[in-house]
């Protein structure tokens, strides 16, 4: 509530929710290269576009003079604030791929921790025959130095 205040009394009007407009891509994803460019370059021409890249820009030159490390990091955040923007099916795209990705990443994470498993038992059995040869060895050698 925005209260503004009279000569007589203070009156409270409520404030308008703001209304983000969601801008989408004039071409779906698997169109033709030129389609996507000029598609790409109309949103890259937007007020609100042209607005967030500058802030960014600002923001990453200000933390290029205090820390250059921080400049691939605010390079990555701009990229993803260009992705949805740009490629605006990418949702429905993207998703099975995502899932075909996290399975086989799955699949490769059980299969190391197998191969793991077995190398640290094949580790263990040898480690224990070498304990076993030299407490062999200690015996006879203690056996032999008692009977001389």
């Amino acid at each position: 509530m925005v209260t503004r205040k009279t000569t007589r009394r203070t009156v409270q009007k409520p404030v308008p929710p703001v209304r983000i407009k969601r801008t989408t891509a004039k071409a779906p994803l698997a169109a033709s290269p030129k389609a996507s460019l000029e598609s790409a370059r109309d949103i890259l021409c937007e007020e609100r576009t042209r607005t967030e890249l500058a802030t960014a820009a600002v923001v990453g030159i200000a933390a290029a003079i205090i820390e250059i490390e921080l400049l691939p990091g605010i390079l990555l955040g701009m990229a993803a604030m260009l992705v949805p923007k740009l490629f605006p099916n990418l949702p429905q795209v993207g998703l099975p791929l995502l899932k075909s990705g996290i399975g086989l990443g799955f699949q490769a994470m059980d299969k190391a921790q197998r191969l793991i498993a077995d190398a640290s038992d094949r580790a263990q059995d040898i480690l224990a025959e070498v304990k076993a040869d030299a407490t062999h060895a200690r015996r006879s050698k203690a056996h032999a130095t008692t009977r001389a």
